[in-house]
C-alpha cells in the first residue's frame, strides 16, 4: 500500500512540474525579438493613417497567456488529484482498520458479566444504593443477552412478570424476583441494608451466572 502511495505522489510531482517547465517555457516576452515590437507599430500606424474609417488594430496577443493558463489548469489537477489521493488513503485504512476489529471475537456475556461483579465486589462498602443500581444493571444486561429480552428498558412491575418465561430454574426464577422486590427500596427509597446481604445478593448474581451458561458436550470439546 506504501508503495502504490509513494508512485502516486511522484507521479503528481513530476505532473505539476512538467506543466510549470512549459509555461515557463512560453512566456518569453515577444521584446526580446529584435524589430518585432517597432515593426509592429509602424505597420499600424500606417494602416490608421490610410484607413480612418476603421477602428484601430488590436495588440497582438502575448503566448504567454496561452501558457497561464495551461500552467493553472495543470496546477488545479494536481491539487485535485492530491485531495483524491488523501481521500483514498484515509477510506483505504479506515477499512483496514474495521477488518481487524471484526475479526476480533466477542467475549461471552458470562465472562463479560463476572468480570463486572468481581469489579463491582471491590466497592460493596460504596453507597448501598450505587452498589445495587450497578448490581441491577449488570444482572439485566446478562439475561437480555442470554435469554434476548430488553429487560433494561423495562421497569421492575414489568419485568417480573417476564421471569417466568426464562428458561429457569424455578428457585432461581423466585431469587431473582425477591432481589429485584428488596433492591427497589434501597435505590429508589434510600432504605438501608446490610453488608451481609450486599454479598449475598452479589454471590446469588454470580451463581445465577454460572447456573445459566451453557455447557459444551465432550464432542464440541474435542472440534
Amino acid at each position: 500500500m506504501k508503495t502504490k502511495l509513494y508512485s502516486l505522489v511522484l507521479l503528481l510531482i513530476a505532473l505539476f512540474l512538467s506543466g510549470r517547465a512549459l509555461a515557463t517555457v512560453n512566456q518569453e516576452p515577444l521584446k526580446n525579438i529584435p524589430g518585432t515590437q517597432k515593426s509592429e507599430q509602424d505597420s499600424v500606424s500606417q494602416a490608421v493613417s490610410k484607413m480612418t474609417d476603421i477602428h484601430d488594430i488590436k495588440a497582438p496577443v502575448r503566448p504567454g497567456l496561452v501558457a497561464n493558463t495551461k500552467y493553472y489548469i495543470l496546477a488545479g489537477l494536481f491539487l485535485i488529484g492530491v485531495i483524491a489521493l488523501i481521500l483514498w488513503y484515509i477510506k483505504t485504512r479506515k477499512n483496514s482498520s474495521q477488518a481487524i476489529e471484526t475479526l476480533t471475537p466477542e467475549l461471552p456475556p458470562e465472562i463479560i458479566a463476572l468480570k463486572h461483579l468481581n469489579q463491582l465486589a471491590a466497592k460493596a462498602n460504596s453507597d448501598p444504593k450505587i452498589f445495587y443500581f450497578r448490581l441491577s444493571a449488570i444482572m439485566r444486561e446478562y439475561l437480555d443477552v442470554r435469554y434476548h429480552i430488553k429487560s433494561m428498558e423495562m421497569t421492575s412491575e414489568e419485568f417480573i412478570p417476564k421471569i417466568n418465561e426464562l428458561n429457569l430454574e424455578n428457585y432461581l426464577q423466585e431469587s431473582i424476583k425477591k432481589l429485584i422486590l428488596s433492591s427497589d427500596p434501597i435505590k429508589f427509597a434510600k432504605v438501608d441494608t446490610t453488608r451481609t446481604k450486599i454479598i449475598a445478593d452479589l454471590e446469588f448474581v454470580k451463581h445465577l451466572i454460572k447456573q445459566t451458561t451453557p455447557i459444551l458436550q465432550a464432542d464440541e470439546n474435542h472440534v
